[in-house]
């Protein structure tokens, strides 16, 4: 620790008060460096599946993060980048999980980096610029500021605000920003925490480094609503996998492999007439159609779209099977044995077979189907 306290002062990052109140003092006006701190923390991350299916005691919901690196300055943070991928991952939240940034901003704590360094270009101005440009200057000041490194100092390598940030959400309760005394008009209206109870449901979390390094995190309360989301969401993936294991030993494969998408009318995939019945799959192997665009194939001057396909049992070696052709010419079955393997662009759908297939009626075709 010695070494790296005199690496900090050389940089002019560390302050040299006296006292840890003169020091430690996280958005103060006098602030002129951080103190050096120690320590660890741990937090699990699990899916919320696994941790419903063990019975865990859930904190915290993590929605999203991001980590980036500008190489701005090889200490100094780089607002303007900060600023921006703030702002990008505050919109792309929003719109994932469905919440307005005005709404979040009222109910969000800020958990900040702020390190008391000094209030040129320092990280409390770098954030909470960064912060008014993702919200707005008046919905920023809205959010509840907290900061723990007036009590801890700025531990290295400790994201210690990471756990502060969890148990705030899960005990309804903030810390205080401390030693604060002067007010930086700098900064702004800013809503810095006193301490206490909170009713807010969301942290958003900011943790940087040297060489212009930075990861956010935006976490959401874990309460009885997100439990029964959760609940149901699981049982509804748990059923689906049910249906799909009950038939999985009997289905179709359709892949429409495409030479050339200007040719190829993807309405007509699911329609195509066949010129006899397709043979029932064993129980114990999968039939698979491919389909095909050859535009070689199609008639000199003709516009009509030449499809054509094998039909076979997927675990047999060879590929030889029914096949079929729609062209000017109309439909018409043909034995074939040519290997899709190698074709590009495969579009697959998967289709259940709980009976024969029919054999094809000779009504019109369907209109087509629409998007």
């Amino acid at each position: 620790m010695p070494y790296l306290g005199t690496g900090f002062l050389a940089l002019g990052a560390a302050s040299t008060a006296p006292t840890v109140a003169e020091a430690a003092i996280p958005f103060d006006k006098r602030r002129k460096g951080m103190i050096l701190g120690a320590g660890a923390v741990a937090l699990v991350l699990e899916s919320v599946n696994t941790a419903l299916a063990r019975n865990g005691s859930i904190k915290a919901e993590l929605l999203g993060s991001v980590m980036k690196n500008s190489a701005f300055h090889a200490s100094l943070m780089s607002g303007d980048h900060i600023g921006s991928e703030m702002s990008r991952f505050i919109d792309k939240m929003s719109a994932i999980h469905g919440v307005d940034t005005d709404a979040l901003a009222n109910d969000l704590i800020y958990f900040s980096h702020e390190t008391c360094t000094s209030a040129n270009g320092g990280c409390a101005q770098v954030e909470m610029d960064a912060l008014a440009s993702s919200f707005g200057r008046a919905a920023r000041n809205n959010v509840l500021i907290a900061n723990t490194k007036g009590f801890t100092g700025h531990a290295m390598a400790v994201s210690i605000e990471d756990v502060m940030a969890v148990e705030s959400l899960l005990q309804d309760k903030v810390p205080p920003i401390a030693n604060h005394r002067v007010t930086d008009p700098a900064l702004g209206d800013l809503l810095l925490s006193r301490g206490g109870s909170h009713s807010r449901r969301y942290v958003l979390r900011l943790a940087a480094g040297f060489g212009s390094q930075f990861v956010m995190l935006l976490l959401r309360k874990w309460d009885a609503d997100r439990i029964s989301f959760w609940q149901q969401r699981i049982q509804r993936q748990q059923q689906l996998q049910q249906n799909n294991d009950n038939n999985d030993r009997s289905s179709v494969e359709v892949s429409a492999l495409s030479a050339s998408p200007s040719s190829m009318n993807v309405n007509m995939l699911p329609m195509l007439p066949l010129s006899s019945p397709l043979p029932s799959p064993s129980s114990s192997s999968h039939v698979s159609l491919g389909l095909f665009i050859d535009p070689s194939a199609t008639p000199t001057g003709s516009s009509s779209t030449l499809l054509s396909g094998d039909i076979g049992n997927s675990s047999a070696s060879s590929s030889s099977g029914f096949g079929f052709g729609v062209g000017s010419g109309g439909v018409g079955g043909h034995r074939r044995s040519r290997s899709l393997d190698n074709l590009a662009s495969p579009f697959y759908v998967r289709m259940p077979l709980v009976s024969p297939l029919p054999s094809p009626s000779p009504s019109p075709l369907p209109p087509p189907l629409t998007s």
